[in-house]
């Protein structure tokens, strides 16, 4: 909520009461009773006397009759537009007060000085409802935090509302007052969420976005309203609801990343649940979950995001049943991160569904030296120089070159040792020099269908989920 906006204390006289004379009766009139008004307020206010205000009051009533009549019978006095729009003002009819001030500045746009006569009495008006609505707004919260306000038990909660109606009361006039005034809007929208009136409080921010599409406060607010709404959609277990608001905002603002991380989240709890019941829907559910991972990971905002997605679409896909896209994705993963244990792990599994025993199997040498109880040799040059040039593991320190890292893992009486070519994406098993296995994990292993019972399945990691004040 911003501050106290200043603006314009008093209102400019816009002609003088001789030029009036020669005007129709009723434009006459109806200048004549708002000068007079004012006048009557002005002493009212000096004196602090509420009789004065009152009569200052009818006197402006008299106006708006006056002035009504005259831009009936001669509608092209275009002062007279914006003295209609000031004396419906001063009787607190906000709404045809800011559609006279339009029609008077409509008119008014050749003639400078009464142009910024009527703009400056509107942002007045303006001014004092938006200041009128933050005072109750900040009434409200001495009462009570307006944050805790919803959630609340506090016997007081009444009272705040209140306070927070009465705010919401002025800003509606102030936006309806002075309708392409982008600051009310946000506001207004805040005390409506702060009400519970979540519906409209959306409309309010569509109406000031249609104003100013860019407007990063509405932005900000559309974003955090969005997910108050999915939040509380989730608390009630309305899976459903909570995506289609999603899939809505998606539609009209394009992929986003959060929004489609959210989402993504929200449809793979929804598949777990589904999947507890034994509901034959949780494999959609888990589908739906992966086309939104696959979305997110294009819209990645870098690198470590963009990997977590297609970590956590082929964890979906996986409990889809589609192991060759999943394989496909870790396989990805494994070639920007080949030291990573659990996804060698996550790809053995993959082609051992689909059938690749060999590339499962060639796994395995991969992740034996990855394990926390393979010991690495800290002199690899040394480590090699006393390889038997005739020995397999000679021949092949011939054909490939040094290794890059050697690890040494005991089972039982016997040591394997593991040769890794990390930029080759290349493994060799051997044992007293005798190579005993071997895995190219940049190969990816060959297609066929899924063979064998799915082990349980890995979680998808977590990402921060978007979240926003109302």
């Amino acid at each position: 909520m911003k501050k106290t906006v200043t603006g314009l204390a008093l209102l400019v006289v816009a002609v003088s009461a001789g030029t009036a004379a020669a005007r129709n009766f009723h434009c006459a009139g109806g200048i004549q009773y708002v000068i007079q008004g004012t006048k009557q307020k002005d002493k009212g206010n000096t004196a602090n006397d509420p009789e004065l205000l009152a009569d200052a009051k009818r006197i402006f009533g008299k106006a708006v009759t006056q002035l009504n009549a005259c831009i009936a019978e001669d509608p092209n006095d275009s002062e007279a537009w914006s003295y209609l729009g000031w004396a419906y003002a001063e009787v607190d009819s906000a709404a045809p007060a800011g559609a006279a001030f339009d029609e008077a500045i409509k008119r008014l746009a050749g003639d400078p000085k009464p142009l910024e006569i009527a703009r400056q009495n509107r942002k007045s008006y303006w001014v004092q409802y938006y200041n009128a609505g933050l005072s109750k707004y900040k009434e409200a919260d001495a009462i009570i935090p307006v944050g805790e306000i919803l959630e609340s038990k506090d016997p007081k909660v009444a009272e705040a509302k209140a306070k927070l109606a009465e705010s919401e009361v002025s800003y509606r006039k102030a936006v309806a007052i002075s309708s392409k005034e982008i600051g009310a809007y946000n506001s207004l929208a805040v005390v409506l969420a702060l009400q519970g009136k979540f519906e409209e409080s959306s409309a309010v921010i569509e109406q000031g976005l249609a104003i100013n599409p860019n407007d990063p406060d509405l932005l900000k607010r559309k974003e955090s309203m969005i997910t108050n709404a999915v939040t509380e959609r989730l608390k009630a277990n309305d899976y459903d609801g909570a995506l289609t608001l999603m899939d809505n905002k998606l539609k009209k603002g394009g992929d986003e990343y959060g929004t489609l991380v959210l989402a993504a989240q929200t449809s793979f709890e929804q598949a777990q649940k589904l999947e507890e019941k034994k509901d034959p829907g949780a494999k959609a559910a888990y589908a739906r979950s992966q086309g939104y991972y696959a979305r997110a990971a294009t819209v990645a905002p870098d690198a470590g995001a963009k990997r977590d997605m297609n970590y956590n679409q082929a964890v979906a896909a996986q409990n889809t049943g589609d192991e060759l896209m999943g394989a496909k994705l870790v396989f990805g993963l494994v070639q920007d991160n080949p030291k990573d244990k659990a996804l060698h792990g996550m790809l053995r599994g993959f082609y051992d569904r689909l059938g690749s025993k060999k590339k499962a199997d060639d796994e395995v040498w991969v992740i034996l030296g990855l394990n926390d109880n393979a010991t690495p040799v800290t002199d690899v040059t040394g480590y090699t120089a006393k390889v038997v040039k005739t020995s397999e593991a000679g021949k092949t320190l011939a054909t490939q070159g040094a290794p890059e890292e050697v690890k040494q893992f005991k089972s039982g009486e016997t040591q394997i040792d593991l040769w890794y070519y990390w930029s080759k994406k290349l493994c060799f098993a051997f044992t007293g020099g005798r190579q005993v296995g071997a895995a190219n994990f940049g190969e990816f292993g060959p297609e066929g269908p899924a063979s064998s019972p799915a082990p349980a399945k890995p979680a998808p990691k977590p990402a921060a989920k978007p979240t926003g004040k109302g």
